[in-house]
Order: C-alpha cells, then structure tokens, then sequence
C-alpha cells in the first residue's frame, strides 16, 4: 500500500493528500487499456508499477470511509519515524519523506526531529497519544507504556497524563474513581 502510494498520480489534488487520506478519500479499481478513463468523474492512473496492474483512480463521491496507521511503538524504531513522517506529510518516494528544508536525512528519525515532529523527550508522550487517539484498548495502551518506559522514558509524567486511560478498565471493574 506505501508503493501504491508513492506512484498516485501527480497532480495537484493528489499532491498534497497524506497516506491516510488518501486511502480515505479515493477508490481504487482495475485498469483496463482498452477502456478509456471516464471524465464524468475524474479518473486517473496511477503511476506505473514493475510488476504490479495498473489501477484507475476516482475521489469517492460518498460513503466515508475510515482509514488508520497500526500503532508502532518507539522501541520499532525507524518504522515508528517513517508512520509518523506518513501521517503529517505528503511524499511521493521515501527519499522525499526524509528531504527537510531541500536537506535529505539519512534516518527518519532525523527528518522527523527537523520537521519539528519531536523534541528529545515527548516521543514516549507522543507514542502514548496516538495509541489513545487509536482507541486501543487500556491493556494494549498498558503494554505500550510498559515498552515506552523500558526503553528509558520518564514514567511519572507518562502516568500523570494517562492514567485515566491505562486505567479505564479497571474502574469499571472495581467500581472506584481512583486509580
């Protein structure tokens, strides 16, 4: 799906869509040569892939649809870099994902921090975020938090900002407000 994505087609409306939007917002169906493109509804081509059949391009017209990114955890590494670089810009080659300011990187994490997308000390924050902004489940969010802080992050200031969520759980269980 990353592939597919970096060979949309390069046009303006397509340009400036983020991975997840644009697997939102369009609808994907096979290409045939020997059918034209339709024009009533703006179809495109995406670009050629060795290997792969072509697909037609349209913008849906109706019925949403809901797309996510599978939470990484910090401890991933460069993979985790690379999801966050996907959901806050736009690129056409993983080249460009790395490129700040004309500048290509050679780690995601360094493209990343140029960005402005992390600072040295609010990954484990930010990690715990989008798992909550996810809907992952307080045992998953749990999990994440234990690895977060393995891997040397502070945990009092993790636990201030989500404990209502590591919790959430368990509240109901024991009936209680306090956790």
């Amino acid at each position: 799906l990353l592939i597919r994505y970096f060979n949309r087609p390069r046009t303006p409306d397509f340009s400036t869509l983020l991975y997840s939007e644009y697997y939102e917002k369009c609808v994907f169906e096979p290409h045939n040569p020997l059918t034209p493109l339709r024009t009533d509804r703006d179809e495109f081509l995406e670009q050629p892939i060795q290997g792969v059949p072509q697909r037609r391009i349209h913008f849906r017209q109706s019925r949403e649809k809901i797309t996510r990114l599978a939470t990484i955890s910090p401890a991933a590494g460069e993979v985790f870099y690379l999801r966050c670089l996907l959901q806050h810009r736009p690129a056409y080659s993983y080249q460009e994902l790395r490129t700040v300011e004309g500048r290509v990187y050679t780690f995601y994490h360094e493209a990343a921090r140029q960005f402005g997308l992390f600072e040295d000390t609010n990954e484990g924050h930010y990690a715990l975020q989008e798992a909550v902004n996810a809907w992952v489940t307080p045992r998953q969010l749990r999990f994440l938090f234990a690895r977060v802080i393995l891997e040397g992050y502070p945990a009092t200031p993790l636990w201030t900002a989500f404990k209502a969520y590591l919790c959430l759980d368990i509240l109901d269980t024991v009936h209680s407000e306090q956790c």
